[in-house]
């Protein structure tokens, strides 16, 4: 057998071994219904789903033909994962005492410095949109206790 993609071939092949892994072991706990899910009910359907895409992704990998490019290799550029992870730890620092607010809008305008179509109004925008999601989701609807407003 020739796998003809190994970057799709072996990822997949992690991927459904894992999700076979949770398929299989998910049984010990109920499982229960869609209506009244059980404990084992979110790891059975999840660890389906990364099996499907698993075999997928391994699928690719044996019978697609390895792209043509004609350009360089893989880059890696430091700035970008720098910024990335910065922002990501500077969320963690200053959520207490900015609270969820100024936490998510200073992270997602540090992220946003990653990219080299940085544009201040966009990512304003884009925080704006991320910030509405979180505080409907998480503070709304799953009602956890997050410091929303800065501690002052």
């Amino acid at each position: 057998m020739i796998i003809k993609q190994p970057k799709n071939f072996y990822p997949g092949l992690i991927f459904s071994l894992v999700g076979l892994g949770f398929v299989v072991l998910s049984p010990r706990y109920s499982i229960g219904t869609a209506a009244k899910m059980g404990p084992g009910y979110f790891p059975l359907v999840m660890g389906g789903l990364q099996f499907l895409l698993g075999v997928i992704l391994a699928g690719k990998g044996l019978f697609a033909e390895q792209p043509r490019t004609t350009g360089e290799g893989l880059s890696f550029r430091v700035k970008p994962l720098a910024l990335v992870l910065f922002s990501l730890v500077l969320f963690g620092l200053l959520l207490k005492p900015l609270g969820l607010i100024g936490a998510t809008f200073v992270l997602v305008m540090f992220s946003s410095l990653a990219s080299e179509e940085f544009r201040f109004w966009q990512a304003f925008g884009n925080s704006l949109v991320i910030l509405t999601i979180i505080l409907v989701i998480f503070v709304y609807f799953l009602e956890l206790p997050l410091p929303v407003r800065p501690d002052w």
